[in-house]
């Protein structure tokens, strides 16, 4: 027991230089995995944000397209129902050149 106590009083300054090395060591070496970790994070955060406001143009460009189309169906639609009252109104089952001429501009 004395020998240690005498090893401990001669040789405490090298190991508790040593000690403080690896704390420092292993205190730098976790500052710089968690800077990494929140650097990868952000990254994918501003990707996550890039790829949500795409969607969001998507959905947008989408939406436009849909009320195009509902707009067409409508007056397509329209232009139908037009042309049966008006073959409605004259009691004829052939279609005559104009009545094929119109029909072609309905598309």
């Amino acid at each position: 027991m004395i020998a240690i106590l005498a090893l401990a009083r001669t040789y405490w300054k090298p190991v508790l230089l040593i000690v403080a090395g690896l704390w420092i060591y292993s205190a730098g070496y976790n500052s710089a995995s968690r800077a990494c970790k929140a650097a990868s994070l952000k990254a994918e955060i501003t990707e996550l944000k890039r790829q949500n406001t795409a969607r969001q143009n998507v959905l947008e460009q989408a939406e436009k397209d849909r009320l195009v189309r509902e707009s067409e169906i409508a007056n397509l639609s329209k232009k139908v129902d037009d042309y049966e009252n008006d073959i409605g109104k004259q009691n004829q089952c052939i279609l005559t050149p104009a009545d094929t001429k119109r029909l072609r501009a309905i598309r």
